[in-house]
């Protein structure tokens, strides 16, 4: 089998991550964006095992947060071995949301920031590198990278090939100019109790948590009610529970959403925090949206 990297003259640094075996991190990339060079952090899984063009998955933080610290929360980089897929971490410029400041993404156009362009950008620049299945390209995200994930959704479905959400949002003027060439399969992950992004959606500016869902859901044609599947209790002392609600009969896409109770704004399974509230151990959210990921290419239902 051939590298996964293209040996096209270019130098990439790249050190050996020690809690992940066979495992490559390459450092800091960069990429320009018109007139601002834009930053990301690349993970690269195992070569042995695996034939042929590797999936990109392009994992976004939240507000205040940054790429790096994204990484190790997460612990997306250990599923994302197991399946042969390559992880990008991109970095939010700094900007201002709901009167607050820190590092963010371009939701309901309110900093003017080229982030669709850093992201078509991103795409290309590993892809002119690695081995990248360009059908395969997927994002998600957490908080307000979450928000951005739905934005993605409706502004980059002839790149992204489907997107997860988690404890994010679609914003309501998202909602309203939703245009799409392909019907992105979505998935929503949230809690009913997240004390950050309400879930009834954020007053004046989000849908709530299933209703970003539904609002796909009505756009695919996909039967009006989700199915209600209680998820096995494995963790009992997490004082929380899932419920799977995956949306049937859908025309074209796929919309599922998995509904964790009694949970904090928080990814189920991620390291602990002390700031976020209540982590769910019932399910591994990233073994969720990789197995989701993985059922889809860019060439499934073309039109919406």
């Amino acid at each position: 089998m051939g590298s996964l990297v293209a040996m096209m003259g270019v130098l990439a640094v790249v050190h050996t991550d020690p809690n992940l075996a066979a495992a490559q991190v390459v450092e800091r990339q960069s990429v320009r964006v018109g007139d601002i060079e834009r930053e990301y952090y690349l993970h690269l899984p195992p070569e042995e095992g695996f034939e042929g063009p590797r999936p990109l998955v392009i994992n976004l933080h939240g507000f205040t947060s940054d790429a790096r610290s994204h990484m190790g929360y997460t612990q997306f980089n250990t599923a994302a071995d197991r399946a042969g897929m390559i992880v990008a971490y991109p970095e939010g410029l700094y900007g201002e949301l709901n009167g607050a400041e820190g590092q963010t993404w371009e939701i309901a156009d309110l900093n003017g920031f080229d982030d669709l362009g850093f992201m078509a950008a991103l795409i290309d620049d590993v892809a002119r590198v690695y081995a990248v299945d360009t059908t395969r390209v997927y994002a998600t995200g957490f908080s307000n990278g979450g928000f951005f994930a739905f934005e993605l959704a409706c502004r980059m479905s002839d790149r992204v090939t489907a997107v997860a959400s988690v404890a994010g949002q679609l914003p309501l003027q998202r909602a309203q100019t939703c245009q799409q060439s392909r019907a992105v399969p979505v998935m929503n992950i949230y809690s009913d109790t997240d004390p950050t992004v309400p879930l009834t959606g954020v007053p004046g500016f989000s849908l709530g948590g299933e209703a970003s869902a539904r609002f796909f859901a009505e756009r695919y044609g996909c039967h009006p009610a989700p199915d209600m599947i209680a998820l096995p209790d494995h963790v009992p002392e997490d004082g929380s529970t899932v419920i799977f609600k995956p949306y049937s009969g859908c025309l074209v896409g796929a919309v599922e959403t998995v509904l964790v109770q009694d949970a904090g704004h928080t990814w189920p399974d991620a390291a602990e925090s002390d700031v976020l509230g209540v982590t769910n151990r019932d399910i591994n959210a990233n073994d969720m949206i990789i197995e989701f990921f993985l059922r889809y290419t860019l060439d499934d239902d073309p039109e919406t």
